[in-house]
């Protein structure tokens, strides 16, 4: 199902490759300028069954998240942020909400395994800014990000997945009494992304370009504190002016030109004029790999102030693995991406018998005005 999936999106886009039989059009499919404002709403869907993994439809750990964010790039927001830091070539303002839910393996197990993560929720809303500096040999992105909320029943975690259970015939889970209470939450994270354009190469006569977008992150707070590093490797048709697809906690960038991929472009006759109706398609793969030293995890060692508190001895370095495809589609002053992806991690504490994996969807939507 995954691989059917990624290769059916995947073959979509790499079927939109410029077609050097065809005019090239930058009138009506794509209008928005660079002067334009433009802004954004993201939705990311987290979980590690449904349909979203299908292959492993068994709630444990880090069991759902869900978020959405609206984000604007104006000149004004880039006067502001000029005026406090060295000159960028962009900049974007942005606010969300996001709700995680975290269980043991056990659902059934009551009171639950002390051996397991707690049970928790986590309600919280952000408002980060951004930044984009283009340099001859790379871009590089800063984003600093702020999230406010509540950990605890006060999250409303437990109603949330009984209510999913009941609706799809899922286990009832028995030990929510035993979550984490309820707290106050506050966290800080700062991210430098850098983007090399690493070369192209053809895939059955379809030229595909590469980039390579290294990361390292900072998170502070009472929920996390910790230190990740990572590298993304991606390669497709027509790869847009970002630093890569949303991340559940990692809003997808708008410093740069959301519609650059789509200008001047060679329509394709099948996909770009007739199935796109003279918009403009594009796809790209990607592969991510990442480290992450983990000094508090309050969803691993309990509640910030323990008393009392369940949690479990952590493992501080945690590695990560994804893979994932996005698929766009530009027309006029509109902009629509669909992206999937598979995330695989080690152990997250010492007693941990089984390793965990994710699937996330994102859709967006950007709009020059």
């Amino acid at each position: 199902m995954r691989g059917f999936l990624i290769s059916a999106m995947l073959w979509l886009g790499l079927s939109a490759a410029p077609s050097a039989a065809q005019p090239v059009d930058d009138g009506p499919s794509v209008e928005a300028r660079e002067s334009e404002p433009y802004f954004r709403i993201g939705v990311t869907s987290e979980n590690d069954g449904t349909f979203l993994k299908p292959w492993g439809a068994t709630d444990r750990h880090y069991t759902n998240g869900f978020g959405a964010t609206v984000t604007w790039q104006s000149q004004t927001t880039k006067d502001v942020l000029d005026a406090f830091l060295p000159k960028s070539d962009g900049a974007a303002f942005g606010l969300g909400f996001g709700h995680e839910i975290h269980t043991p393996n056990d659902l059934l197990a009551n009171p639950p395994d002390p051996d397991d993560r707690p049970y928790a929720g986590y309600l919280f809303g952000s408002a980060f800014v951004q930044r984009q500096v283009n340099r001859d040999r790379f871009d590089h992105f800063d984003g600093l990000r702020v999230d406010v909320g509540l950990v605890g029943p006060s999250a409303h975690a437990k109603g949330v997945q009984v209510a999913i259970h009941d609706t799809f015939d899922g286990d009832d889970p028995k030990g929510w009494d035993d979550q984490l209470r309820d707290e106050f939450a506050f966290q800080v994270q700062y991210q430098r992304k850098l983007r090399f354009d690493t070369g192209s190469f053809d895939l059955f006569g379809i030229p595909l370009d590469t980039q390579a977008v290294p990361l390292a992150e900072i998170n502070v707070g009472t929920v996390r504190r910790d230190l990740g590093g990572s590298l993304m490797y991606r390669f497709g048709v027509r790869l847009p002016d970002d630093f890569g697809p949303d991340q559940f906690r990692d809003p997808q960038s708008l410093t740069g030109d959301p519609f650059a991929h789509a200008r001047g472009v060679a329509l394709d006759p099948l996909f770009d004029q007739k199935l796109g109706r003279g918009g403009v398609f594009n796809a790209y793969g990607f592969l991510r790999a990442g480290l992450r030293y983990v000094e508090w995890s309050t969803f691993l060692d309990g509640n910030y102030e323990r008393d009392p508190g369940p949690g479990v001895s952590k493992e501080p370095l945690v590695g990560e693995f994804e893979v994932g495809v996005v698929v766009g589609y530009v027309r006029g002053t509109n902009s629509f991406e669909l992206a999937y992806s598979t995330t695989w991690l080690t152990d997250q504490f010492q007693s941990q018998s089984i390793q965990n994996s994710v699937g996330a969807l994102s859709v967006r939507w950007t709009l020059a005005f």
